[in-house]
C-alpha cells in the first residue's frame, strides 16, 4: 500500500500561488529583520563621525538588540499577537524598525542615537 501524502514534518509545494507566498514572506521576513543587523553595519562610519569611544561602540548595537527584545514582550503583555493580524503586525514592526534606522540620520551624537 502506497501514500501520496508527504511524511510528517514536511511539506510539499504543490500550488503556483505556494511558491510565490513562500517567496514574498521570506524576503520580507530578511528583510524586517536586517535591522537586528544595521548597528553593526554602519558601526565603523559612526565611530568617525561621532568620534565613539571603545565603550561606547558596543551600545549601539546592544541598543538594536533591546529593542527588539522589548518589543517582543510589549507584544506579548499587550497581546497584539491575537488582536493585530499577523500581515499587519509584521508590516508595522517593519516600519518601526525603518523608522528608528532613519533616525539615525537625524541625530549628530551617541545618546540620541542609542534610545532610537
Amino acid at each position: 500500500m502506497t501514500s501520496t501524502t508527504p511524511p510528517t514534518g514536511t511539506a510539499r509545494v504543490t500550488e503556483p500561488g505556494q511558491r510565490r507566498a513562500l517567496v514574498v514572506l521570506a524576503t520580507a521576513m530578511v528583510l524586517a529583520m536586517s535591522t537586528w543587523f544595521s548597528a553593526a553595519a554602519v558601526l565603523p562610519a559612526l565611530r568617525a563621525r561621532w568620534d565613539l569611544t571603545a565603550g561606547q561602540s558596543p551600545w549601539l548595537t546592544i541598543a538594536v538588540q533591546i529593542g527588539f527584545v522589548v518589543g517582543a514582550i510589549l507584544l506579548a503583555v499587550a497581546n497584539l499577537v491575537d488582536r493585530i493580524p499577523p500581515r499587519r503586525l509584521v508590516l508595522l514592526g517593519a516600519l518601526g524598525a525603518a523608522a528608528a534606522n532613519l533616525g539615525l540620520l537625524a541625530v549628530e551624537s551617541f545618546a540620541p542615537a542609542v534610545t532610537l
